[in-house]
């Protein structure tokens, strides 16, 4: 039901060598997709930093349910890093995602060995990739992509596009088991975070489970920041304060 704000990805089995390693011995699963059209948004606002009106135009055609499936997208399966340089615009104006592996609470491959991460995306208010923009004004275009923007008096509630609705009832009615089974997961936690994160979506509304979410990093950004926090205390929490949406006006 989301597949067509994202890339088609695969598994293969890979058997090669790392010559730049010394000709070491792979043998492993990897991970492959297909090219995105068009370029990244990061690229984008890099290559036009100079002509503000052309990124604001292009962003403005941006098809509004594209920007409300990829935000429902990212909450539903909990994405982790969906920053700028991974959402493809093209010359239509259609949005694709590519590189989804931090999604379901974990980052897949990390050297740290899978370690979990918060949601965090530029689509996801009170994020750390959200905040990027509150921090440059050059990036105020990137408002016309908050979904607060797109919908009556600002909140999504229990209004979500019908084929959607449907893809949740069916998380929320599976088991973890099931859900693995038919859709690959990897592991069983990451199952049982997605039938919470669509039964939370279904009963409490958008913005109730956001709050959910973010009560606990917000509670690690207070402390890390607050005049109790040590001096230089590293920020490690995804959760940002923010001003509300722009929607482009300040662009």
């Amino acid at each position: 039901e989301l597949s067509h704000i994202t890339v088609n990805t695969w598994v293969e089995r890979v058997q090669a060598s790392m010559p730049n390693l010394g000709g070491v011995p792979i043998d492993a699963d990897g991970l492959f997709s297909e090219p995105a059209p068009g370029i990244s948004i990061n690229m984008l606002m890099n290559d036009r930093a100079g002509d503000a009106g052309f990124v604001k135009n292009l962003l403005s055609k941006v098809n509004s349910s594209d920007v409300l499936n990829m935000v429902i997208h990212d909450v539903l399966f909990s994405e982790g890093d969906r920053h700028t340089g991974n959402i493809h615009i093209d010359e239509n104006a259609r949005l694709r995602f590519i590189d989804n592996d931090n999604a379901l609470g974990h980052t897949f491959g990390h050297a740290l060995g899978g370690r979990v991460k918060g949601l965090d995306s530029v689509f996801v208010p009170n994020t750390a990739r959200s905040a990027i923009l509150h921090e440059n004004r050059a990036n105020k275009p990137l408002g016309l992509l908050d979904y607060r923007c797109l919908v009556p008096g600002g909140k999504m509630g229990t209004n979500y596009p019908a084929n959607i609705q449907r893809c949740m009832r069916e998380f929320a009615d599976s088991t973890p088991e099931e859900l693995r089974q038919k859709y690959l997961i990897p592991r069983h936690d990451q199952a049982e975070l997605l039938r919470e994160r669509a039964r939370d979506l279904l009963e409490k509304g958008f913005e109730e489970t956001l709050d959910a979410i973010h009560t606990p990093e917000r509670v690690r950004y207070e402390e890390q920041t607050g005049p109790s926090a040590k001096p230089n205390t590293k920020i490690t929490t995804r959760w940002r304060p923010e001003n509300g949406p722009f929607c482009g006006d300040e662009a």
